[in-house]
Formats: C-alpha cells, structure tokens, sequence
C-alpha cells in the first residue's frame, strides 16, 4: 500500500509543478508582477513559476526518491544479499 501511495505522490508532485508554472504564467500575463507588457510578464511569470516549482516539487521529489532507495535497502537486507564493500582510499 504503502508503495502505492508514494506512486500517486510522485504522479501528483508532477502536477502540482505545472500548475505552479501555469499559474505563475497566466498571473504574470496578467500584470500581476508588475509589468505593463503581457508577453514580457507571462515569459517572467514562466521563469518565476519555473523556480518556485522546482524548489517546492524538487524537494518533494528528492523525498520519494530517498522512501525508494531505502525501500530496495530494506528489501535487499531482508533477503540477505546486502554486500558492503570497503571504501577506495
């Protein structure tokens, strides 16, 4: 279940991220950041919204992908094939 769920986080991650980034767009193509052009507004919004996505999304994506790595860490001890190999000096 558990696998499941953080699947339809990640699918939900990825459309928070281009809302954000529509968002951001269309309020910027607006005038809502303060530029009288609308094209010079939607393309700062795109950047703006970009950014902001990928601050917010990323950090929810680097979250899953550590769940992932240690879910296959927790699979691979309990059947016994972890191998540790000693650090190269």
């Amino acid at each position: 279940m558990n696998h499941f769920l953080v699947s339809v986080l990640g699918v939900v991650n990825a459309a928070v991220a281009v809302v954000i980034v529509l968002f951001f767009a269309i309020g910027g193509g607006q005038g809502h950041l303060g530029t009288p052009n609308i094209a010079a507004g939607a393309i700062l919004g795109l950047v703006l919204g970009i950014v902001v996505a990928v601050v917010i999304c990323g950090l929810l994506a680097i979250a899953i992908s550590i769940e992932k790595s240690v879910r296959i860490i927790a699979n691979s001890m309990a059947t016994g094939s972890v191998r540790i190999e000693p650090r190269a000096r």
